[in-house]
């Protein structure tokens, strides 16, 4: 199987916000896919992997706009929802 998840985040201030004279908004979205479907995120060296993958992704979308990396990475967390990501990731935070 092939799985993927996107990390990303909406930028209202690096590209954003263009509301001069038209009072229309733009909003930049940017984003990362990333893929684990070579991962079997029921061992923990697996789920470990692909938080590593995540936070890569995430502090180069998140980098480019200023976002918090943190919060990047918990969304991409909540949707993939599989237990051993999140004791791996609580783990970590805990250390």
């Amino acid at each position: 199987m092939d799985y993927e998840v996107y990390v990303g985040s909406v930028g209202a201030s690096a590209v954003a916000l263009v509301a001069a004279a038209t009072s229309q908004a733009r909003v930049a979205v940017f984003d990362a896919r990333v893929n684990y479907g070579d991962l079997d995120l029921s061992q923990e060296v697996d789920a470990s992997a692909l938080l590593a993958r995540l936070d890569r992704a995430a502090g180069d979308v998140c980098s480019r706009i200023k976002a918090p990396v943190r919060e990047a990475i918990e969304r991409a967390i909540d949707e993939i929802n599989h237990p051993m990501l999140r004791a791996v990731s609580a783990a970590r935070e805990l250390a």
